[in-house]
């Protein structure tokens, strides 16, 4: 395959300029960015460094407790945890058939669905969509009558997602279970002296009562109130006569230029009249056999309209409630969540007991702000403020460097314009026998290079130069210091400069007196 034809001089200049016109939108939005870092960096240390100094430590046993800014760090009491079920998560057919306390849960709901996947293809002067299916677990409802109906799609989903119909058969998500994940959180939560709101226990500035998705909550012990596993519906073999499209005979494509299209059935201009049966192999000689299982009974059809004891067990596993025993389309399976904390670490303010945000007055250039912040496990007050700063900085530092690369990258789109233009002269350039091509890439190369330097320095020193100018606003000891530094290193860069430059006029003159002097003998 040739390679593309390059485009023209008039093309290359309106890329160019529309690069330039990105960039000055970027470099501000980049400086706005660095800015604003900064005073998020700044106004958090200010908090951290409060509710540090103010707050005293709590023990765990102590009786009386005065209201103020409270550090603790004590088990969990077990029955203040929350009893979870499936109707805490919307999903009411399973009801009370599983039960677990935490202080947080979740439930995530899967349907064994087919997918669509798409690639285009060069055949010959046309580019065409290939299209692939996989059976997966999603937890999302898919679509089926948004996929292609393509000859070669319909043949692809064939042999990808047997036993499915296009048209006919599409995913049904049981109405009394929520798509996706469902979070649940305690309103309440006692640990220690104090009781424990549902906001804190998201963290605030910490991690908080984290839930444990790598972990899923056993569920063996909930077996005898759903139906035995042996009693699910077994999967419906099929077994498809057409291979994949990489096995395809060569006309393959011819099929799909001639044919695209297959209607619904049963719909006017295609496929089998509404009313008529369909053959018995099904569609593009698929045949179909029904499994008889070991146990002595046929398969049985899924009844999705609802998911519970009555249709559904606790797989081999003993982590997911499934409908079916083996994988097929239409199956959906559930698994639950929980925080596995026996202990927290927090700092909050006090009041009665429970805990409230602490009150940050105004200072540093900063507003008045709420902070708390909560940790499961057990910490000492300074490891645990340590690792608030760290945190905070690292994500400082990471913003920073994001950000003066986005200047960076948004000075020299503004020289986008120069490059494009070398861009142009390099293309005459390139008609030269022999050395065109050479030229071409060094005048190219040289060109990058110097736009890249360029645009690397000014765009790093207005970032640097916000950052300076954002902690002289705020903490104007340290912004001085910052702006002093760069001062230096300017003045410095400069009077490096002119001293080359004195230093190179001098050698030039001296080498022309001699030559002059030379020509008037």
């Amino acid at each position: 395959m040739g390679e593309g034809k390059e485009d023209g001089p008039g093309s290359k200049m309106w890329n160019a300029f529309c690069s330039m016109c990105v960039g000055m939108v970027v470099f501000p939005l980049s400086l706005y960015l660095l800015g604003s870092n900064e005073q998020t960096y700044m106004c958090t240390h200010k908090s951290i460094i409060f509710a540090d100094q103010k707050s005293k430590v709590v023990q765990c046993d102590q009786p009386d407790l005065a209201d103020g800014i409270a550090f603790m760090s004590c088990p969990i009491k077990e029955e203040s945890l929350m009893s979870f079920n499936g109707v805490s998560f919307g999903a009411t057919g399973i009801g009370n058939a599983i039960q677990f306390k935490s202080a947080a849960a979740a439930m995530k709901a899967e349907m064994f669905q087919c997918v669509e996947y798409s690639k285009e293809q060069k055949i010959g002067n046309d580019t065409v969509k290939v299209y692939s299916y996989k059976m997966e677990w999603k937890d999302f409802l898919v679509d089926i009558y948004k996929f292609s109906w393509t000859a070669q799609a319909i043949t692809a989903s064939d042999y990808g997602c047997p036993g499915l119909t296009p048209g006919q058969g599409g995913h049904i998500w049981p109405s009394d279970v929520p798509k996706g994940t469902v979070r649940l959180y305690a309103p309440t939560l006692r640990a220690g002296p104090l009781i424990i709101d549902s906001e804190l226990m998201k963290g605030g500035y910490a991690s908080g009562l984290s839930i444990n998705f790598a972990t899923p909550v056993n569920l063996n012990g909930f077996r005898s109130s759903f139906e035995g596993f042996d009693q699910l519906p077994m999967t419906k073999l099929v077994q498809s006569m057409i291979q994949p499209v990489t096995h395809h005979a060569s006309n393959w494509y011819d099929t799909v230029k001639n044919h695209p299209v297959f209607t619904n059935p049963g719909s006017p201009g295609g496929g089998h009249p509404a009313g008529h049966p369909q053959p018995a192999h099904g569609h593009h000689g698929r045949r179909l056999f029904d499994f008889t299982n070991p146990f002595g009974h046929t398969v049985k059809a899924m009844d999705m309209s609802s998911v519970g004891p009555q249709n559904a067990a606790i797989d081999g596993s003993g982590t997911y409630v499934i409908t079916c025993q083996q994988q097929r389309i239409g199956c959906v399976r559930i698994q639950f969540f929980k925080n596995w904390d026996t202990l927290v670490t927090m700092v909050a303010a006090v009041q009665g007991g429970s805990t409230l945000p602490v009150d940050v007055p105004a200072s540093w250039g900063c507003g008045a702000d709420k902070f708390q912040a909560l940790e499961g496990g057990h910490d000492s007050k300074t490891s645990f403020f340590t690792m608030m700063e760290e945190e905070n900085t690292s994500y400082t530092w990471m913003m920073r460097i994001f950000g003066l690369l986005l200047t960076w990258a948004a000075v020299y789109c503004c020289f986008a314009p120069i490059a494009g233009a070398i861009d142009v002269v390099g293309d005459c350039i390139r008609g030269i026998p022999c050395l065109g091509q050479f030229l071409e890439d060094l005048l190219e190369g040289m060109v990058t290079c110097i736009l890249c330097v360029v645009s690397c320095g000014f765009g790093c020193s207005c970032g640097l130069f916000v950052i300076a100018v954002m902690w002289l606003y705020m903490r104007p000891l340290y912004g001085a210091g910052l702006l002093l530094v760069c001062a230096v290193l300017a003045a410095g860069a400069y009077f490096l400069g002119q001293g080359s430059k004195s230093k190179d006029s001098r050698n030039l003159v001296s080498e022309l007196v001699p030559m002059t002097e030379g020509n008037q003998a």
